[in-house]
């Protein structure tokens, strides 16, 4: 199979369980079904953080953030 350029936009959910754990659900599925249920608590925050980073001798950066400090006001 080929990356058609849309590569990146695929996104397969994984977690990462113990090898045990992992040995004790392939000995429940050689008697019966196994259902497992992953719950992801999330915290939620009234605002976000941002932080920019920028090289004050380049005048390009500065154009930068004068073109960011519009989106940035709708955000703050």
């Amino acid at each position: 199979m080929v990356d058609d350029g849309r590569g990146a936009q695929v996104h397969i959910p994984t977690i990462l369980i113990s090898e045990k754990d992992g040995e004790e659900i392939l000995q429940a599925l050689k008697t019966s079904s196994v259902v497992i249920s992953v719950t992801f608590e999330l915290t939620v925050r009234e605002k976000s953080t941002l932080s920019v980073w920028l090289d004050i001798t380049e005048h390009k950066n500065f154009v930068f953030l004068r073109q960011l400090q519009p989106y940035f006001n709708k955000i703050s």
